[in-house]
């Protein structure tokens, strides 16, 4: 990966850390979240960026670099629970 990636995707997950019941741990996610809801979240991030590529005005609720961010953190996670799967 390159630095820029990194830095970048840092910062992403800084940025959502915080929760209306105060910062979360940055590793809360290794927890547990299901395959469906990384999925759900992966796809509605996705159609944001195709929205963004595509040059349509105001119905994505992101910029494409979070857009991006957020597909690498849900791929990453629905990742990480298959292989924590097959490790069982």
């Amino acid at each position: 990966m390159n630095p820029l990636v990194i830095e970048r995707y840092g910062r992403y997950m800084l940025s959502h850390q915080e929760t209306p019941a105060g910062p979360r741990a940055s590793d809360n996610w290794q927890l547990g979240i299901s395959r469906a809801e990384y999925l759900k979240s992966l796809l509605r991030h996705t159609i944001d960026l195709w929205l963004l590529h595509r040059g349509y005005k105001g119905i994505y609720t992101q910029d494409k670099e979070e857009a991006l961010c957020a597909i690498h953190f849900n791929s990453s996670g629905y990742l990480y629970e298959l292989l924590k799967r097959a490790q069982q």
